[in-house]
């Protein structure tokens, strides 16, 4: 039996970051890239033009950040958007146990973290590895497919999320919003299909793998845009936020809302502190 009393926070922050699009997740980096955490960046979105116009007059957080993008190849065949070879899931996957320097990125430490941006597209990657694998590439996805595709995914969080994946992991992700399907009886007798008790999770494959992505992970924090024009004025959340729930690992010592511009810096100093 170990008592509590001997237990230590762990060492490493996996965390989850979830917002819509253009909600300010990936420019939100740069203030750890600023305060000397190093980045390597899996860019699944093709969309690091933010973080990199926002360094590039501090060229020593600029040399903080590495990066591969990984994407499928595509042409257009008959008039229609094609994927050519189902490629971006293995290179995102093998990225994990071997980076482009040949390091290991379980074990880069505590000064380095392990971006994934976004989860919603490398979803996606996993979906058509699944279907290339079985014949079907660019074709609607069967039952079976689905299953396939979100025991790769899972596998990979867990991977993250193990004690043994010694590095700092931050996945970002965009939102969906999943409720109970009931059958319903409106005004003209019609039956119609409704949901209730809508929830917003991170977007991921289907509504059977949403939900549990959270527990991947001992900090899920949201980006959130308040206003609109050059008035707006993002935030990152760390409480939960009406349909969608938030999580930290040191409730004691976050606040609610940091500015979007330091947040992530921020909120892993008061982590550690």
């Amino acid at each position: 039996m170990t008592a509590l009393s001997s237990h230590h926070s762990a060492e490493f922050t996996k965390m989850l970051v979830i917002g819509d699009s253009g909600g300010g997740k990936t420019g939100a980096l740069a203030s750890l890239a600023k305060a000397g955490y190093r980045l390597h960046i899996i860019d699944c979105d093709n969309g690091l033009d933010i973080l990199a116009n926002v360094l590039k007059s501090d060229p020593k957080a600029l040399a903080n950040v590495d990066f591969e993008t990984v994407t499928e190849p595509m042409k257009a065949i008959g008039g229609l958007a094609r994927i050519t070879k189902a490629e971006a899931y293995s290179k995102a996957a093998g990225l994990l146990s071997k980076w482009t320097d040949g390091s290991d990125p379980s074990t880069w430490g505590p000064k380095d973290i392990l971006v994934i941006d976004s989860l919603t597209f490398f979803c996606r990657y996993a979906m058509n590895a699944v279907l290339a694998l079985n014949g079907r590439l660019n074709s609607t996805p069967w039952q079976s497919d689905w299953g396939q595709a979100q025991a790769l995914v899972s596998s990979v969080l867990q991977l993250l999320y193990s004690n043994g994946f010694k590095t700092n992991v931050i996945v970002n992700c965009h939102i969906t919003y999943i409720g109970r399907e009931v059958q319903k009886t409106n005004d003209k007798g019609e039956v119609e299909t409704m949901q209730e008790d809508v929830r917003g999770y991170p977007m991921s494959l289907g509504k059977a793998l949403s939900p549990q992505i959270g527990t991947f992970f001992n900090h899920a924090l949201m980006t959130r845009t308040m206003g609109s024009g050059p008035a707006a004025k993002r935030q990152l959340l760390t409480n939960t936020q009406g349909l969608i729930e938030l999580k930290t690992a040191a409730p004691g010592k976050v606040k609610g809302s940091y500015p979007i511009e330091t947040g992530l810096a921020d909120y892993f100093r008061d982590i550690r502190a």
